[in-house]
């Protein structure tokens, strides 16, 4: 009788570390299901992803795992590949396509029981302002730094979003396709960039820009799109002679000499129903 060959569990652990080293991320998570000998090898050794995809369809959740993608028919299975893989990864986006409540709620359970998140990004589509709030409150505030959300529901006490932990450490913030109202501009004076889709934004508003945020060191660009007709008063808050077309490009220095881009017009990109809509740039130099 032939001795029965050595599998990876038989090895010396430095050896067989090695082997798990070699390994793809995909194979990992697929040789912890085998048994429980290697689920445990594999839970300690890691499964990492730089960029987790998850998108909550109607029948189904569709994971792309830097760039593998699974689809989930399976809640159990799914939230138990979520929770092992949640642990190392640097980018979490999730598109609530359907909008379906019930993954929704599955993944906030996942969240619950994961306690923090160390993602450095997070990109949210099509989700309530609501679940948005939960969502990234299980984000660790030590570790978060880019926050980007996307066709957001009605928004309601946005204020609820500034007094989280990840909002006033994070470095990068972007909200677009999800117009805002009345929501102070100066909630993103802390950010190293940030782009917003507001309503409105008021001569009040650039000159809160030129006093308070042109003089942070920190700060490096902002883009705020915006509906209206006023962008020559606009142009006046920081050139105040300037009597020129509604789009235009102007430089700005600070009494500190920081050097400031100041860009105004029509957005590049915009749909015909949104013709009106005007693209507010200010890159320092």
């Amino acid at each position: 009788m032939w001795p029965k060959p050595p599998t990876l569990l038989d090895l010396p652990l430095e050896i067989a570390n090695q082997i798990l080293e070699k390994m793809e991320p995909m194979d990992r998570l697929t040789a912890r299901k085998v048994c429980r000998s290697l689920k445990t090898a594999v839970d300690e050794f890691g499964i990492h992803f730089d960029k987790i995809s998850i998108n909550f369809c109607t029948n189904c959740v569709l994971l792309d795992l830097d760039g593998t993608r699974i689809e989930y028919t399976e809640n159990d299975v799914y939230s138990k590949d979520l929770e092992i893989i949640l642990d190392e990864a640097l980018e979490l986006e999730i598109f609530n396509t359907e909008y379906t409540p019930a993954h929704v709620k599955s993944f906030l359970e996942i969240l619950k029981l994961k306690k923090r998140v160390n993602v450095k990004k997070i990109d949210l589509k099509n989700f309530l302002f609501t679940d948005i709030l939960s969502i990234i409150s299980y984000m660790n505030a030590q570790v978060i730094e880019y926050i980007k959300m996307q066709y957001v529901g009605s928004v309601d006490q946005f204020e609820r979003l500034t007094c989280l932990d990840q909002w006033k450490n994070a470095h990068y913030c972007i909200i677009v396709d999800s117009e805002l109202e009345n929501v102070p501009i100066e909630d993103f004076f802390h950010f190293k960039e940030f782009e917003v889709e507001s309503r409105s934004f008021s001569t009040q508003n650039a000159i809160e820009i030129r006093n308070d945020l042109l003089k942070r060191s920190s700060f490096q660009s902002c883009t705020i799109w915006f509906h209206g007709g006023n962008s020559n008063e606009i142009a006046k808050v920081f050139q105040p002679d300037y009597d020129g077309d509604n789009e235009y490009e102007l430089d700005y220095i600070t009494g500190d000499n920081a050097k400031f881009e100041i860009r105004c017009g029509i957005g590049l990109f915009v749909e015909e129903f949104c013709a009106n809509q005007w693209e507010f740039v200010v890159q320092r130099c």
